[in-house]
């Protein structure tokens, strides 16, 4: 299966507490290393908050792009024809005033560039600093707008109302919802969740659950230590490609639907409830065509089940917990 690496490489931490979760014999699919950077702030017990709101003109731009390291980004979209961001800085130091003190080090750039609005945040140069610090970024950009998004440490979020979303973190869950165009997305320590996405899907993490509803589109989901969980409640309008080693794979989908099935698990079960013309079937794979088979279906794991169901009804499949 092929490994996605889209933005960032994998911190030392990452793949030393992985390969003993791995070594261990452990399934990890929803693994977040955020944990592991938190505690690391526990040395600097006090915290101040600072909130910034910017606001720039969207007349002449089309995309919003913003990069982060140890923060969190949401970004959503309405009507209005200007960007809002809302920043907020959270600083820790061993005392509060010294805090707030050393807030001033972490900066907000906002700068135009080829028709793109970048937003990202200037950190303090040095090591060993006496405090620590991150900026949460809420943002709220016109309707149609492209969305480039990316963080190193933290979550992000990308709401209906963009042309096209691309995001990607290290340590983080990813959630998109309501993009009418092509989602490209990877994480390596988090899940990913989308919804409602009218273009080309592009999703994978390491070590994390993917989810994909009511994308007809063509759809490429992977996992090395996760579950898969596909649903639409019409049928597909591309291929599906659904990859993971690790962990189970439901899929949901309606009888209509012109697909040629390619299902199949190592160690794990296997079952298929659509009405295929099977062209080939064993305890462990199954291949076959839906109506006219126009679009393909891939569905394949090394360590978990597969599970293909009539999903007429809008609700998520059922996924197999454990493999037999």
């Amino acid at each position: 299966m092929r490994k996605k690496t889209l933005f960032f490489k994998v911190s030392s931490v990452a793949v030393l507490t992985v390969s003993l979760a791995l070594i261990s014999g452990c399934c990890i699919p929803d693994f977040n290393l955020g944990s592991l950077f938190n505690n690391s702030l526990n040395m600097f017990k006090a915290e101040y908050k600072e909130t910034i709101n910017k606001e720039v003109a969207g007349e002449n731009l089309k995309s919003l792009q913003v990069e982060e390291i140890n923060g969190t980004i949401a970004v959503n979209f309405d009507s209005q024809n200007t960007i809002r961001i809302q920043a907020v800085k959270v600083i820790r130091a061993k005392t509060e005033q010294e805090a707030k003190a050393h807030a001033v080090d972490f900066k907000v750039i906002v700068e135009e560039k080829d028709g793109s609005l970048v937003v990202r945040t200037q950190y303090p140069v040095g090591t060993h600093l006496p405090y620590t610090g991150r900026i949460d970024y809420t943002i709220i950009a016109p309707i149609g707008f492209e969305a480039v998004v990316n963080t190193t440490n933290g979550m992000i979020s990308v709401g209906p109302g963009a042309t096209k979303a691309t995001a990607g973190t290290t340590n983080g869950n990813i959630k998109v919802e309501g993009v009418d165009g092509d989602v490209e997305i990877g994480t390596t320590n988090g899940k990913i969740d989308i919804a409602k996405v009218t273009g080309k899907v592009d999703a994978g993490t390491t070590n994390g659950a993917v989810t994909v509803e009511e994308s007809g589109g063509p759809v490429k989901a992977e996992t090395t230590n996760g579950r898969i969980v596909y649903l639409v409640s019409t049928p597909p309008s591309g291929d599906i490609d659904l990859g993971c080693t690790n962990g189970a794979i439901a899929v949901n989908v309606p009888n209509n639907s012109d697909l040629t099935v390619n299902a199949s698990t190592v160690n794990g079960y296997l079952k298929v409830d659509l009405p295929l013309n099977i062209t080939k079937k064993s305890r462990k794979a199954i291949t076959g065509v839906l109506n006219k088979g126009t679009y393909k279906l891939r569905a394949e794991t090394t360590n978990g089940s597969v599970s293909i169901k009539n999903g007429t009804q809008n609700e998520l499949p059922e996924t197999p917990q454990r493999a037999i």
